[in-house]
């Protein structure tokens, strides 16, 4: 009984960890994209445990993520210094974020119930909330569960699985796109559209309103990219 609980107790600590490590991440990955944190700027476990109050092993572990998500470059004895977004980095992700979204949407409008199509509306209806209240953070998370909530019904494996990777550039760019003023209501407003063409079953337009949306946040974030580093 006492090895159980045990147990139990270490697997909640490591839960505990593993969200904060995640709270941590997100709030490195924004400053980043507002600028807070410049292309150069050093960030140790040290400054994490001062900024963030968390432990040695979490900041380490949030620097180890932010390598290999290729938002910084570990330099031995002087701990990560942050990358410098481009303009060609920017364009890049952009276009293969679409063509994967569009791949999920095409497979999302042939395969999801009516209940399924019902959820995304709901999801929407939280973007609009998030935007509403001026809230990034839930803007940023509830667009990404609008794509994956599509790819969970579509059941692409390896749209999935790349988008995944992908991520954490992906959740920057929002923030950099959504800093850009009016962007995240023009944003939400494209979503009803694309919501308004799947709804209908209209694949063709469905697709033609996402890949709108996306070319309007490339435009944003690449207009704030430049702003941020004229």
């Amino acid at each position: 009984m006492p090895e159980t609980r045990r147990a139990a107790q270490e697997l909640d600590g490591a839960s505990r960890s593993d969200l904060l490590r995640q709270k941590v991440l997100g709030k490195v990955r924004r400053a980043i994209a507002s600028g807070d944190l410049k292309p150069g700027a050093r960030v140790t476990e040290r400054s994490l445990c001062e900024a963030y109050g968390v432990s040695r092993t979490v900041a380490r572990e949030v620097i180890r993520q932010l390598d290999a998500e290729r938002l910084g470059e570990v330099v031995p004895h002087q701990g990560l210094r942050i990358v410098r977004l481009t303009e060609k980095m920017v364009r890049e992700i952009y276009e293969v974020r679409a063509e994967l979204e569009v791949m999920i949407l095409r497979a999302f409008v042939v395969k999801a119930t009516d209940r399924q199509i019902d959820h995304l509306n709901e999801i929407l209806k939280r973007i609009r909330k998030a935007a509403l209240e001026e809230d990034v953070e839930r803007i940023i998370e509830h667009s990404a569960r609008f794509i994956t909530f599509m790819n969970e019904t579509a059941d692409n494996h390896l749209a999935g699985e790349i988008l995944a990777h992908l991520n954490a550039r992906i959740e920057l760019l929002r923030s950099l796109a959504i800093s850009w003023p009016g962007q995240s209501m023009a944003g939400v407003d494209q979503f009803d559209r694309i919501f308004q063409k799947v709804a209908e079953r209209d694949v063709v337009n469905a697709e033609i309103e996402l890949r709108r949306y996306l070319q309007m946040a490339l435009k944003s974030a690449l207009r704030q990219l430049n702003r941020d580093t004229a």
